[in-house]
């Protein structure tokens, strides 16, 4: 949801360095997950 661009080929140096996480959740319950306490330098959908 904070996300303004897809991940692509393009961040596979990013990912390597930074590694990849991923939230899987219900678009019901998006509001129950704490984005504030996830730090986040390079948000992707």
């Amino acid at each position: 949801p904070v996300g303004k661009q897809c991940v692509s080929k393009e961040d596979s140096i990013l990912i390597k360095s930074k590694g990849l996480a991923v939230v899987d959740c219900s678009w019901a319950r998006l509001d129950d997950v704490p984005f504030v306490k996830i730090r986040c330098t390079a948000p992707r959908l």
